[in-house]
């Protein structure tokens, strides 16, 4: 049952980071252009630092 309902939060949108996402999607760009970047992700706890930084994943 904990299997089931950990792939199920896995694949629920995170919410009300657009913002950080296209930033996120803007500096991946700049690297594709060979200009580097170092992005460091930081917050309070439990507010999906690293959701955000795992779903980025799939399209870096």
């Amino acid at each position: 049952m904990d299997e089931i309902a950990s792939d199920i939060s896995f694949h629920n949108e995170l919410t009300g980071r657009d913002k950080e996402f296209e930033r996120l999607r803007e500096l991946w760009g700049e690297v594709r252009k060979n200009k580097g970047s170092t992005v460091f992700v930081s917050g309070e706890a439990d507010k999906g630092k690293t959701r955000m930084v795992t779903d980025s994943s799939t399209w870096t």
